[in-house]
């Protein structure tokens, strides 16, 4: 029987992981984080993770912003 391995990270990212998904320098993504630009990352010990869907839901906030609150 074959079992699906997951692991407890799923859906989350290292700092790296992000800004090569968003392709931009991990210096950029330092930036943004200093200038509280972009969903707040999670500490878990040491090191910082994003949750993808955060940030999905950041750029999907701005862009309806930009609009002026409009759909479609």
């Amino acid at each position: 029987m074959q079992h699906d391995v997951t692991s407890i990270l799923d859906g989350y990212l290292t700092l790296d992981q992000t800004a090569a998904e968003l392709g931009i320098h991990i210096v950029t993504l330092k930036r943004w984080k200093s200038r509280r630009y972009g969903p707040k990352p999670i500490r878990v010990g040491a090191r910082l993770y994003y949750k993808r869907d955060d940030w999905r839901e950041f750029f999907e906030n701005a862009d309806k912003a930009k609009r002026g609150g409009r759909v479609g």
